[in-house]
């Protein structure tokens, strides 16, 4: 525990045993004479942090804790700092709910994750992360209105200007943000998560060229100009409810990487641009997308190695055209063909049943607008 009480020396140091990091002290320094007489002199305020670089896991709690990085004195971080958690209090005059980065201004690397956890702060600017240039690990947003100009998330964040020098962050996940607004540095980064973002800027990670998985869920604009630009996904394609994209553009990507690749539930997506090289995916699902017309991005597929392939769902997809180059789907994997109201043509799957492609031998065709067999697609009878 801390010393406490009076101290009485002569002396020009004292040495304090103890004392614990990331909180503030006070001490009253009270000057007396020979006679007794004693002086108020006035309050010193001293916290206290370990030396740069800081070899542990941070976790910020209140305004204080913040504040003792005094003077942008540490300008790295060997583990995770997470700022703000469900602990996070006031505490009255001794200490506050977390407002305010400045006193991180120093800080440039963060080896392990950036957590940011708004909800539970009162956060209404980012300033104060300007020199971090390097996260390590995962970039966590929650719980933010808001993002501008960086990487981080609060409930009552109006804007952000910070992280503008940051060029690769291992993985980024953006959860409800109003308006997303920045990034336009980052050249790669591992997975991309952006989960229900309501409005995004045209400068939004502009620069990135290659992510490992990219994920977007319940996006509403209509504005993913990023996509455009990318260059490389290594792993997977999400792209799950969103509202009013149409198009999505995968022109520039190197299709030579056997993706996972999930279309589903994008009530305004009328078709898929690009990926047209692509031979061999791990799996492909293609669900619930009302308004999509074509699959003609998967018009050089010839295999499918892992998984199934799923077209459930789509009422406007009329013809599976954009198949008639599978020729393999590697057990135990799937052929799932249903619930699409007007598919009447389904002679692209000619080739898959002529060389008995399907490895499992399961094969669902049915409630679209016609459901040969198998044996039926083979002999030539596949559509209306």
């Amino acid at each position: 525990m801390p010393q406490e009480g009076n101290i009485i020396t002569t002396d020009n140091s004292i040495n304090y045993n103890n004392l614990d990091f990331y909180k503030l002290y006070s001490f009253g320094i009270h000057a007396s004479d020979v006679s007794g007489n004693t002086e108020y002199l006035g309050t010193v305020y001293q916290a206290f942090v370990p030396n740069d670089p800081i070899e542990e896991d941070i976790v910020f709690t209140n305004q204080l804790q913040v504040d003792s990085f005094i003077d942008g004195a540490i300008t790295k971080i060997i583990g995770d700092l997470t700022i703000g958690a469900s602990n996070c209090v006031g505490m009255g005059e001794v200490s506050s709910k977390i407002h305010n980065l400045e006193a991180l201004s120093g800080l440039e690397e963060i080896t392990g994750n950036l957590v940011i956890e708004g909800e539970y702060c009162d956060f209404i600017t980012f300033s104060g992360l300007e020199s971090l240039t390097n996260v390590g690990g995962d970039l966590v947003l929650n719980g933010v209105t808001s993002v501008g100009d960086l990487t981080i998330n609060s409930p009552n964040l109006s804007s952000i200007t910070a992280l503008n020098n940051a060029t690769t962050i291992s993985n980024i996940n953006l959860v409800n943000i109003l308006s997303l607004n920045g990034f336009g540095q980052i050249a790669l980064t591992g997975n991309l998560s952006i989960n229900n973002i309501n409005q995004t800027a045209s400068n939004t990670f502009s620069q990135l060229r290659i992510v490992d998985e990219l994920e977007i869920l319940g996006l509403t604009p209509n504005n993913l100009n990023f996509v455009n630009n990318l260059e490389e996904i290594n792993t997977s394609i999400n792209i799950i409810g969103t509202s009013e994209i149409q198009t999505l553009n995968f022109t520039t990507v190197d299709s030579s990487n056997p993706l996972k690749i999930t279309i589903q539930n994008n009530s305004s997506l009328l078709s898929i641009i690009g990926l047209n090289n692509t031979t061999q995916l791990k799996l492909a699902t293609i669900s619930s997308n009302s308004q999509l017309t074509t699959i003609a991005f998967l018009t050089s597929l010839a295999e499918i190695t892992e998984s199934s392939l799923e077209i459930i769902d789509n009422d406007q997809l009329t013809n599976l055209d954009a198949l008639s180059n599978l020729n393999y789907i590697e057990c135990p994997g799937q052929l799932i063909v249903t619930d699409n109201f007007n598919l009447g043509d389904l002679c692209g799957l000619q080739t898959l049943f002529t060389n008995n492609g399907l490895c499992s031998f399961k094969a669902t065709i049915e409630n679209n607008g016609y459901n040969p067999t198998p044996l039926q697609i083979e002999n030539g009878d596949c559509s209306l």
